[in-house]
């Protein structure tokens, strides 16, 4: 594959990820009419919390019941509390409660906790036909965790003639706000190109609003003007895939989206700043929180 086209910048990130602890998703695992990727979704319960999941089987009468009643139980979860919320606490299925991640624990003195947050699939999957109402159409990257959307990614490469601003055009004109991976699942959508990123918390068709989510001309801690600084190692937006994405810090923000992204844009190796925007430096920071509650109220 020649190395410009927007397959091969896909590729890239995907296997950045893939080399840093993330799991490569299928996209036909991904069911539609429930926004979730249940083969991931089983994987890690089985895993994670087989006495629990072995309880549910015999109150539902068998694994294959078990499953498809659960699967509807989370996604009806999902649909009234948002996914962050879900993730975050869990789903109550006839008494039995299915923890749907494991969060990083405040020590290391117990390993049975360090396992079980070992144990989250953080999940890319790439083309996924997501739609209902287009069933052809499909984003670049899914991101998910444990089988449950958290984010999508629009990639453009300029060398192909496509920029970020392209890809906001495909979120605005070309995505449904009403399927249910932009409705009711994912919280928050990045618009990527080599150079520059923007993200949103909401799809309202043309109305959507993005907001940037670079670090400035003068690099990441530093004054300069709009955009990303030059990279001498590869894109200049590689921060997002490397750092934001990094295993440990992505899942921070699920867990307490408004301290840890608090934290990763006040750090000395901050990301997420525009020194031209000052809406900007706060567009990551309460992201999951905005988007998992506006779900909930949609």
């Amino acid at each position: 594959m020649s190395v410009h086209t927007e397959g091969a910048f896909e590729s890239t990130v995907e296997q950045h990820l893939l080399d840093h602890g993330w799991v490569q998703g299928a996209a036909s695992s991904y069911r539609r009419d429930l926004g979730l990727d249940t083969t991931l979704l089983f994987e890690f319960i089985g895993a994670t919390q087989i006495e629990a999941w072995d309880r549910l089987v015999v109150l539902h009468g068998g694994a294959d019941k078990a499953q498809a009643k659960f699967a509807k139980r989370l996604a009806s979860e999902i649909g009234s509390r948002g996914t962050v919320d879900v993730l975050r606490r869990g789903v109550d299925d006839l008494g039995v409660r299915i923890r749907l991640a494991f969060f990083k624990p405040a020590h290391g003195l117990t390993p049975a906790l360090q396992d079980l947050y070992a144990a989250n699939r953080l999940v890319v999957t790439r083309q996924v036909h997501h739609s209902e109402s287009n069933p052809q159409d499909s984003v670049d990257l899914m991101l998910s965790l444990n089988g449950l959307p958290i984010a999508t990614v629009e990639v453009k490469n300029q060398v192909t003639g496509q920029s970020v601003e392209h890809a906001k055009a495909q979120y605005r004109k070309d995505r449904n706000p009403k399927d249910l991976l932009f409705a009711r699942r994912s919280v928050v959508h990045f618009a990527v190109d080599q150079d520059l990123v923007f993200l949103t918390t909401r799809l309202a068709g043309e109305a959507t609003a993005f907001l940037p989510f670079n670090q400035g001309s003068g690099g990441a801690g530093h004054p300069g003007g709009k955009g990303n600084p030059p990279s001498t190692t590869g894109y200049r937006t590689a921060y997002l895939w490397e750092r934001v994405w990094q295993r440990d810090n992505w899942q921070s923000h699920v867990r307490t989206p408004l301290a840890a992204s608090s934290r990763l844009i006040s750090s000395s190796s901050r990301v997420g700043y525009d020194a031209s925007s000052p809406l900007s430096s706060h567009a990551l920071a309460g992201a999951m929180s905005r988007g998992s509650s506006s779900q909930a109220a949609r």
